[in-house]
């Protein structure tokens, strides 16, 4: 299986706090709020410049990349606004194997979504995640199939969705 390497956004404050080997970390630019799509597309460029590798294709194909956004308004978590909502400590969870007691969002996040990435192809690249939910599951999770594009995803009321990036699919 390919190596994992984890890119993150996160407020300009924790830029420096959470890069180290196979993490890496940005914001968006100053004064300006990308959004998610934005967000991902500036993640993207930058971790590929940084890597020094000559293609985009190349480091795309090089190993598989986890985005988690956790910058953003932080409207529902003002208090980890200035460090990013991944660092909002986590308290342990019954039945989860090798937890800290100084666990944060970004451990478990990074342990579940690396576990979907394990039910993937090969030929998956690239996973966009966001940074302020916690999605567990206790059932099996089938292989995920061959997809140019792969959607994952709760549902929700509109209500709860209208702060969120939201995908509206047909119930069938």
């Amino acid at each position: 299986m390919k190596t994992l390497e984890l890119l993150l956004s996160v407020p300009p404050a924790a830029v420096s706090a959470q890069r180290r080997d196979g993490v890496f970390a940005t914001s968006d630019p100053p004064g300006r709020q990308l959004g998610s799509g934005g967000g991902t597309a500036h993640l993207l460029h930058e971790a590929w410049k940084a890597s020094g590798v000559p293609s985009f294709r190349a480091w795309l194909a090089r190993g598989r990349k986890l985005v988690i956004h956790g910058s953003g308004q932080s409207r529902r978590l003002p208090a980890y606004a200035a460090e990013g909502k991944l660092m909002m400590p986590m308290p342990p969870m019954d039945n989860l194997v090798g937890q800290r007691p100084d666990g944060t969002l970004l451990d478990l996040q990074r342990d579940d979504y690396g576990r979907l990435f394990r039910h993937a192809p090969d030929s998956y690249c690239l996973m966009i995640a966001c940074g302020d939910a916690l999605v567990r599951t206790d059932r099996w999770l089938p292989r995920a199939p061959e997809a140019d594009v792969l959607v994952v995803g709760l549902q929700a009321s509109p209500e709860e969705a209208c702060n969120h990036g939201v995908l509206f699919s047909g119930a069938d």
